[in-house]
């Protein structure tokens, strides 16, 4: 595993590698970041905050995937859609740590190619190790300047300092608790939630599950509006026991953000560092815990928090939970933004004795959607109906499950 892929799980080290990064990456202008995923996301959110510090102005995100998956949301950018601040002929940094020259630039030339199809024109590459001259030509080629932390030597060092040294003090998160009543409308208001009018002509979306419906809400979007995504996030952190978390853990790829604000909010109410982890692999026997390698942090027997955008059926979080438990930790309590509050994650959490804390359940996000003016009424009660019995709605419909979804 690379050192810089390793390093996220100390946060202090993060913050000194992009507070070193993002002088050079503003010496070219840009209109947004975009993280390469797994391994330029929280590299790249931090650097957006450290931006939009220094100067001043908004500073919109998205993250890249390398390839489409066959199952789950097909698009490659995420962060993008219904998003005010972003818009066509945008210039983009693109953020990637990975060490590996050759899954670097395959990484790169990925994003470059589903950046540039979409309208926008990537115009540098920010990473955190010094790449040989072979790397810096093949982005020349793209059109790519570089910008990067510190050379080879330098990230050792860093690394055996534990980073940036600062003392830490207990501080109130700057929100207060959010009623989901009202916080609800500013997740529809964001365009997280689509629901389509079936019975006014227009097509039901395919879910990766296979099944087709007339609703999808995006809450891994809304990274692409990184202060409501930070006030989401800060909304979790009110409600979750600080002193029951040694650390988190974040899940790919849409719980990576949310887990490292959480995170942050936890480690300013504590005032001590709190680490932070991802999982990779969707199953216990192929999960990879990235930053608890080599990570003094990290201990065996504490208390982890397992994050994810939103919860329907709980089986990623399940096996998050069951893969901190099998690597020797204390893993109890999960957290999301949104709780679908489906019946077989409820029991699902009395089964593996999980508490889990959530902003708003899907109820609440439908109820907002009756309220507003952006969705016709039949096209939310059909929603309503669709959730309470989904095979029946199908097949009243004529639509039968496929074996191989993807949400579009």
């Amino acid at each position: 595993m690379s050192l810089t892929a390793s390093s996220v799980g100390q946060p202090r080290v993060v913050k000194q590698l992009t507070s070193l990064l993002t002088p050079k990456a503003l010496e070219q202008e840009f209109d947004f970041i975009a993280g390469n995923a797994n391994s330029g996301m929280i590299y790249g959110w931090v650097l957006r905050d450290e931006a939009e510090r220094l100067s001043g102005r908004e500073v919109p995100y998205v993250y890249v995937r390398e390839e489409q998956k066959k199952g789950g949301q097909q698009e490659r950018i995420t962060g993008n859609s219904n998003n005010p601040s972003i818009n066509q002929g945008d210039r983009v940094l693109i953020v990637e740590s990975e060490d590996d020259p050759d899954i670097f630039l395959t990484k790169v030339n990925s994003s470059v190619e589903a950046l540039r199809e979409a309208g926008y024109q990537p115009n540098q590459v920010a990473t955190i190790l010094q790449p040989s001259s072979e790397v810096v030509r093949r982005l020349q080629e793209l059109g790519l300047m570089l910008s990067y932390s510190v050379k080879p030597d330098d990230l050792k060092d860093i690394i055996a300092s534990g980073g940036i040294r600062r003392t830490l003090q207990t501080q109130q998160i700057p929100y207060e608790l959010g009623n989901p009543m009202e916080i609800a409308p500013r997740i529809i208001e964001a365009g997280a939630l689509e629901i389509r009018d079936i019975d006014g002509g227009e097509k039901p979306f395919l879910y990766s599950s296979g099944n087709w419906g007339p609703g999808y809400l995006m809450i891994k979007g809304l990274v692409g509006q990184p202060h409501l995504m930070k006030y989401l996030c800060a909304q979790v952190a009110l409600r979750v026991p600080k002193d029951r978390v040694d650390f988190v853990v974040g899940n790919v790829t849409g719980g990576l953000i949310p887990g490292w604000e959480i995170r942050n909010n936890l480690e300013m109410q504590k005032g001590e560092e709190v680490p932070f982890v991802y999982v990779e692999g969707s199953r216990v026997s192929e999960g990879r815990m990235i930053g608890e390698e080599d990570n003094h942090l990290v201990r065996k027997g504490d208390k982890s928090l397992v994050v994810e955008e939103l919860v329907n059926f709980l089986q990623t979080t399940t096996n998050s939970v069951l893969l901190s438990r099998h690597r020797g930790y204390d893993a109890k309590l999960a957290a999301t933004i949104l709780h679908y509050k489906n019946p077989i994650a409820l029991k699902q959490l009395g089964e593996h004795g999980l508490e889990l804390f959530y902003v708003v359940s899907l109820p609440d996000i439908i109820d907002a959607a009756e309220r507003s003016p952006m969705f016709k009424p039949r096209a939310v009660a059909d929603y309503r109906r669709f959730l309470e019995n989904p095979l029946k709605w199908q097949a009243d419909r004529g639509y039968e499950p496929v074996r191989e979804g993807g949400t579009r």
